[in-house]
């Protein structure tokens, strides 16, 4: 089962790519590498600074990742750092792992993650957003995995998440044609939550954000563990976390306090604990 540790604390300071702030009960990432918002090795260096700090920071509740500006999320992966990989066995498994270690984090992430989708999401942009619990996308926005083009294919979770979200058959016609989608086609799909009026994806984002960080966090914790783990193994093991937790819920302060508001006909007042 594969765990993931955050150091909280400062983190790496003096960003130049990837930012994040509070927002009432919620943290705000964003990257901001022009023209198109490219990520390499320094961009998710940053990403995981900006998680680490968050996972320390108890009042954050959710997060949102967007991309700077209205016409990116994330054009892909950086290129450049491709060519020193050409013709030297082993060293694309040491550059794609740490593409899996930054993603895993954001999946493994023990609050919800929403990716806000405010343009053109391809390649690597598009693995980034499949490993977020949620995605919402603007109407004008693009997304898909163009690698084969290139003659690769994806290498930072896009070959194994893609299926699994909207099944093998469809997945495969993606990836062995490239061709970004529109918001439509991949709502359609089920590859997207929502469309979004494209003025307003950091805003409905941000709200959605707001909506979940309201209920219990100990309770949600859980419970993104009880899905995260369980699609990785066959049913009835993935019954038994689910046991296992609901079990756990009960020892949290936060379930008390859900029923006694219930009972007593009141909006319950979390502590997340």
């Amino acid at each position: 089962m594969l765990a993931i540790k955050y150091k909280g604390g400062a983190g790496l300071s003096g960003r130049n790519w990837v930012t994040w702030y509070k927002e009432d009960s919620i943290g705000v990432i964003t990257i901001n590498n022009p023209p198109v918002n490219t990520i390499g090795t320094k961009q998710l260096k940053e990403m995981v600074s900006c998680l680490d700090e968050i996972s320390g920071n108890p009042e954050v509740r959710a997060i949102v990742i967007t991309g700077a500006g209205d016409k990116t999320f994330v054009g892909g992966a950086d290129i450049n750092e491709f060519l020193s990989l050409m013709g030297n066995k082993g060293e694309a498994t040491k550059f794609v792992q740490y593409y899996h270690y930054v993603f895993n984090t954001v999946s493994y992430f023990p609050r919800p993650i929403i990716a806000a989708i405010n343009g053109i999401s391809l390649g690597g942009g598009c693995e980034l957003a499949l490993a977020c619990d949620l995605r919402l996308m603007s109407e004008k926005a693009k997304i898909g995995l163009p690698e084969i083009n290139l003659g690769l294919f994806p290498g930072a979770g896009g070959t194994q998440r893609l299926p699994r979200l909207i099944g093998e058959t469809k997945a495969k016609e993606l990836l062995y044609l490239g061709t970004p989608i529109s918001a439509e086609e991949a709502y359609r799909i089920g590859l997207v939550n929502h469309i979004v009026p494209h003025g307003e994806i950091l805003q409905s984002s941000k709200a959605l954000a707001k909506d979940i960080a309201r209920r219990s966090g100990a309770a949600i914790k859980l419970l993104k563990q009880s899905i995260n783990q369980g699609l990785q193994l066959p049913l009835q093991e993935g019954m038994q976390v689910e046991i296992n937790n609901f079990d756990r819920v009960f020892l949290t302060s936060d379930v008390k306090e859900g029923v006694e508001a219930f009972f007593a006909n009141r909006d319950p007042e979390f502590k997340h604990k």
